[in-house]
């Protein structure tokens, strides 16, 4: 993911922060459980071993974090929002590892074709 695309998904995280809250009194245990799979789903590529996306992935983690404080105080809608937030930067880690590792196969293959050049 390029520089560019981190700026322009940060900034629809901002545009998500500012729609009100539709989930009323209802503890948003649905986006818990979706921010929580995507923070998975980048820890199983390798976001923790990826500088950038091991930053997006701290911030996702806190994130639930909060919420679950938050929807233990009955504040859901404020939760909510928090778990969206989560799950944008449990996006931005996920993509961000996905990146890292492609760049790395790439540079892999890149050494095959230079070390097949040598040997010929």
């Amino acid at each position: 993911m390029e520089f560019w695309q981190v700026g322009v998904l940060l900034a629809s995280i901002g545009s998500v922060a500012l729609l009100p809250a539709c989930a009323g009194s209802q503890p948003p245990t649905n986006d818990l459980t979706q921010a929580k799979a995507t923070i998975r789903a980048a820890e199983e590529v390798g976001a923790e071993g990826a500088p950038q996306a091991s930053v997006y992935l701290k911030l996702a983690r806190d994130g639930t974090s909060r919420a679950e404080r938050l929807m233990a105080d009955d504040e859901n809608e404020t939760a909510q929002l928090v778990l969206q937030r989560a799950e944008m930067d449990a996006q931005v880690a996920l993509e961000l590892a996905r990146t890292a590792n492609e760049r790395a196969a790439a540079r892999t293959a890149w050494q095959k074709v230079e070390d097949l050049k040598e040997d010929n």
